[in-house]
């Protein structure tokens, strides 16, 4: 006879079923937790009274009502219009405080004068700073000439204290541009916007990760062409302060409900 084989059986061992299935479980339940822990409180304590009593678990249950949603949008809703307003408003502060400095030591008025420096708005995409190029650079060029660094900083200020995506726009008149290093105002308004977002980047390398920049040459004008006043109101560069998508979203809703209504 020959001798009796002491091999195991084929295939893994049983145990090895139960303990991938504890880890499966481990993992999905530190998944959950995670989720959880970024979920509006609110929300979640609405959704969780719709559950109750699905499953049989507990008694009772109410259906999540549009009203509780509704209230919660338009109550974050105006908390955001009161952020955003704030925000406008402290930068034309500082804005206009900078100009007051500058009247005390300039005697041409032009050069400080607020609606040629500056003017911010609040719009649906947020805050947007419209600077002139004539006080960031100059005609046909993208070097930040040296008094921009310190309309610049004004922004940058603020930038420094949100959390918020900033996009950085280049503009530019219908004036054809063809040069070397300008093939046409495409090159020109990007070029612009890089040079403010580099300055901003030198000076605060955290917000790298949340900048970005567009250059949309002659195709976005704020005003004709055909003077040279909106000429100039065109050459610009607008640095906007995005809001976030969920803070669009509930505005939206909130707009659309307001005029349905």
């Amino acid at each position: 006879m020959g001798k009796k084989c002491n091999c195991p059986p084929p295939g893994l061992p049983g145990w090895m079923a139960t303990y991938g299935d504890m880890v499966t479980l481990l993992l999905c339940f530190f998944v959950l937790l995670f989720a959880m822990s970024t979920v509006d409180s609110q929300k979640f304590k609405n959704a969780m009274m719709a559950f109750r009593g699905t499953f049989g678990l507990m008694d009772g249950g109410k259906t999540i009502s549009p009203e509780d949603f509704m209230t919660n949008a338009r109550i974050e809703t105006r908390g955001s219009e009161f952020k955003y307003q704030t925000i406008a408003k402290n930068l034309k502060g500082d804005f206009e405080k900078f100009a007051g400095e500058k009247v005390k030591d300039s005697t041409n008025l032009e050069e400080t004068d607020l609606s040629k420096i500056a003017d911010i708005q609040i719009t649906d995409r947020g805050i947007e700073v419209m600077l002139g190029n004539e006080v960031l650079f100059d005609l046909g060029k993208a070097n930040l000439r040296p008094g921009a660094k310190e309309i610049l900083d004004i922004v940058l200020n603020t930038i420094n204290t949100v959390d918020n995506e900033i996009l950085v726009e280049g503009h530019t008149d219908n004036w054809p541009i063809n040069t070397e290093k300008f093939p046409s105002n495409w090159e020109l308004s990007g070029a612009r916007a890089s040079s403010v977002v580099r300055y901003f980047i030198d000076k605060n390398r955290r917000i790298n990760t949340r900048i970005s920049i567009a250059g949309y040459a002659e195709t976005r004008p704020v005003a004709v062409n055909t003077t040279v006043e909106g000429r100039q109101k065109n050459r610009r560069v607008n640095i906007v302060i995005l809001k976030s998508l969920e803070e669009r979203m509930a505005e939206k809703l909130i707009k659309d409900v307001d005029t349905e209504e």
